[in-house]
C-alpha cells in the first residue's frame, strides 16, 4: 500500500481511540506504525505509559476497514 492509503488506516485508529489514551500519546497519530498482515491492519501508538502498559495497538479488518479490537494493554 502507499503512504497515503497508510494514513487513512492511523486515522481510523486513532479516532477509535478514547480520549484520554489520545492525550497519553508522546508522537503525533501520524507518526503511528502500521504494520500489515493478509487481512488485517496493525496499528501502533507511542504512549507515555509504554513502559508500564505497553504502547497502544489497534487491529483494523483489511477489507472493511473496520476495527476489529483495541488491544488490551499490560
Amino acid at each position: 500500500m502507499n503512504q497515503k492509503a497508510f494514513e487513512k488506516i492511523r486515522k481510523i485508529a486513532f479516532d477509535a481511540l478514547e480520549p484520554v489514551d489520545r492525550e497519553s500519546l508522546t508522537e503525533s497519530w501520524e507518526d503511528a506504525v502500521v504494520k500489515e498482515s493478509e487481512n488485517q491492519f496493525l496499528v501502533t501508538f507511542k504512549t507515555f505509559e509504554d513502559l508500564i502498559k505497553g504502547p497502544l495497538s489497534v487491529l483494523i479488518d483489511k477489507k472493511t476497514k473496520e476495527v476489529l479490537m483495541i488491544q488490551p494493554r499490560g
